[in-house]
C-alpha cells in the first residue's frame, strides 16, 4: 500500500533538500501486519535507507511522543533505537533511520538476547525527569501506582461495555458484566495481602522512568551487533517498573520458559539496581498487566480499534483479526489465575 502521493512527495522533497537523500525506491513495510500507522521503506540513490511513518491522527500524540523520545535517547548516546531524521507534525509524518534485523517471538530468543533486552530496559529505568530534562510527555497509558493500574483496566472495560451495548443491545451488557466480575476476581488475586496504603502509594515524580509504551519481542530487532528497539509512539515517563512488566506480559512473550524469564529479570534487577521491596512490587505490576491484557484484546476489536487498524490497512481482514483476539483473550482468561499465582510465588 502506498502512502498518499502528495505526502510521499513532500517527504521525498524534504529528504532530498535536507539530507541529500534522493529516493529511488519505496516499498510498504509488512503490509500484511495489523499496524496502527503506515510504514514505508525508502532507498536512496547512494544506497542509504530510511523508514517513513505516517501516523493515525487520534489525539494520542503518537508522532510527538515517538520523535521526541527517540531524539532524547539519541542525545543520551543510547544506540539501541532508530535515529529520528525528519518530521512534519502538521502532516503527521516522520522519517527514521532504517534498522536491519529480525523480530522474533519470545520463545525463539536465546538467554543472551533476553539479557541484552533487559539491559536496554535498565538503561531507560535510570532516566528520570529530575533533574530537569527536555519536556517529554508521560507515556500514553502512564500509571503511577497499583491503584492507577486497576483504574485503567476498569476504564477500558467500561468504555468497551458502552461500545458493545450500543452495537449489540442488552445481551452484551450481560456478557460484559460476567467478564467484569471475572476480572475483578483476578485483580483481587493480584493484590492479595497488600494494604490499601501500598496499593494507592504513588511513585514520586523524581523516580519516574522513561518507557517505550509497547516493550515487547515483536518490537525488538535482533542483529549481529545487538538489538534495536522500535515503536515509541506511546512512550514517555511512567512507573519505573512498567517496562519489565510490559515485556514479560506481552502477547509475543507468552510461553517464555522459566530460564528465559530469569535471564531477563536477573539482568534487569541487577543493572537497574532494583531493591527488594521493588522486586516484590514488580510482581504485583506484572500480575495487573496479565489482567489488563484481557481488556486490551477486546479493545483491539472494538469499533475504535478496528478503525485504527483500517487506517494502516484499508483491506484489513476484520473477521480474521477479531477471531485472533477473541481466541487470545479466552486463552488469557483461562491462564490468568495460575499465571498470577506463579508470579506471586516466584
Amino acid at each position: 500500500m502506498e502512502l498518499e502521493r502528495a505526502v510521499l512527495e513532500h517527504i521525498e522533497a524534504r529528504l532530498r533538500s535536507e539530507l541529500s537523500f534522493r529516493t529511488v525506491r519505496a516499498e510498504p513495510i509488512q503490509p500484511w501486519q495489523a499496524h496502527n500507522n503506515r510504514l514505508l521503506h525508502l532507498w536512496a540513490a547512494d544506497g542509504r535507507e530510511a523508514v517513513a511513518k505516517v501516523y493515525i491522527q487520534d489525539g494520542r500524540f503518537r508522532l510527538e511522543r515517538e520523535f521526541s523520545t527517540l531524539s532524547f535517547l539519541h542525545k543520551q548516546g543510547i544506540p539501541e533505537v532508530p535515529i529520528p531524521l525528519l518530521c512534519n507534525v502538521g502532516q503527521g509524518w516522520a522519517v527514521y533511520s532504517f534498522e536491519a534485523g529480525e523480530a522474533h517471538l519470545g520463545t525463539e530468543l536465546a538467554p543472551h538476547h533476553l539479557e541484552k533486552i533487559a539491559s536496554f530496559a535498565a538503561k531507560l529505568h535510570r532516566l528520570h525527569p529530575d533533574p530537569p530534562v527536555p519536556s517529554l510527555r508521560t507515556s500514553f497509558a502512564a500509571t503511577f501506582s497499583l491503584a492507577d493500574q486497576v483504574a485503567a483496566i476498569r476504564r477500558r472495560l467500561q468504555r468497551l461495555r458502552y461500545a458493545r451495548s450500543e452495537a449489540d443491545g442488552a445481551q452484551s451488557n450481560v456478557e460484559s458484566s460476567a467478564l467484569e466480575r471475572t476480572i475483578e476476581s483476578l485483580i483481587e488475586q493480584a493484590l492479595r495481602g497488600l494494604t490499601a496504603e501500598k496499593i494507592h502509594k504513588p511513585v514520586p515524580r523524581r523516580e519516574w522512568s522513561l518507557t517505550s509504551g509497547d516493550f515487547a519481542p515483536h518490537n525488538v530487532l535482533i542483529h549481529d551487533s545487538g538489538i534495536t528497539v522500535l515503536d515509541f509512539e506511546y512512550g514517555g515517563w511512567d512507573d519505573p517498573l512498567i517496562m519489565p512488566a510490559d515485556f514479560l506480559s506481552a502477547e509475543t512473550a507468552r510461553g517464555l520458559s522459566g530460564a528465559l524469564e530469569h535471564a531477563f529479570l536477573s539482568t534487569f534487577i541487577h543493572e537497574a539496581g532494583i531493591q527488594e521491596q521493588d522486586v516484590e512490587r514488580l510482581k504485583r505490576v506484572r500480575c495487573l498487566f496479565e489482567v489488563g491484557w484481557i481488556a486490551v484484546h477486546l479493545s483491539v476489536i472494538a469499533p475504535q480499534g478496528i478503525a485504527t487498524k483500517r487506517f494502516a490497512d484499508p483491506d484489513l481482514d476484520v473477521a480474521a483479526l477479531t477471531q485472533k483476539h477473541l481466541q487470545a483473550m479466552a486463552q488469557r482468561l483461562q491462564a490468568a489465575p495460575s499465571r498470577i499465582e506463579r508470579i506471586l510465588s516466584s
